[in-house]
């Protein structure tokens, strides 16, 4: 998949980048979650270009209770832009002592941008869940978030595979 970005690029390297976000679902109050992104990662003409898998968990505070929805993602990242697209699950706990549940099954789609260039700079981004609204019980909410998201690669190995870069 990666070789898609780019065909004359080196052999590819494997990556781990967890992230951390905070933002606001539109019909809805806040929401906060985290990323686990990896894949494999090409470098040419100081762009890197990232193709893998990215895991989703997220809460999203609601009027009465607070919501969980996971995502499951293909990924696609340069320095500049991150696309996930995807499979999602929101589960909403409720009742007495919380043991009575409804979960709903939809696609999943997260588009973000950050500074090329700064490490250090976030990402920010809008992702929506979408489903059926007939099968999920409580109130029609559309799950549409603006967010930003501190994201650090954690591990990645360079292109021959044999040096780790842990921290980097």
């Amino acid at each position: 998949m990666a070789v898609l970005f780019c065909a004359n690029a080196q052999t590819p390297g494997f990556f781990i980048t967890p992230g951390v976000s905070i933002g606001y679902t539109f019909g809805a109050k806040i929401n906060y979650g985290f990323t686990l992104d990896m894949g494999y990662a090409l470098k040419e003409k100081g762009a890197t270009y990232k193709a893998g898998l990215s895991l989703g968990y997220y809460l999203v505070k609601t009027k009465h209770s607070t919501h969980r929805l996971r995502s499951f993602n293909l990924l696609a990242e340069n320095n500049f832009m991150s696309v996930k697209i995807g499979v999602g699950r929101a589960r909403n706990p409720w009742g007495y002592g919380r043991r009575n549940r409804c979960i709903v099954h939809g696609y999943n789609y997260d588009v973000s941008f950050t500074l090329p260039g700064d490490p250090y700079s976030p990402w920010v981004g809008i992702k929506r869940f979408v489903y059926k609204p007939s099968q999920w019980a409580w109130f029609y909410q559309p799950y549409t978030s603006l967010y930003v998201q501190e994201k650090y690669t954690f591990l990645q190995q360079d292109n021959t595979g044999k040096n780790p870069s842990i921290f980097k």
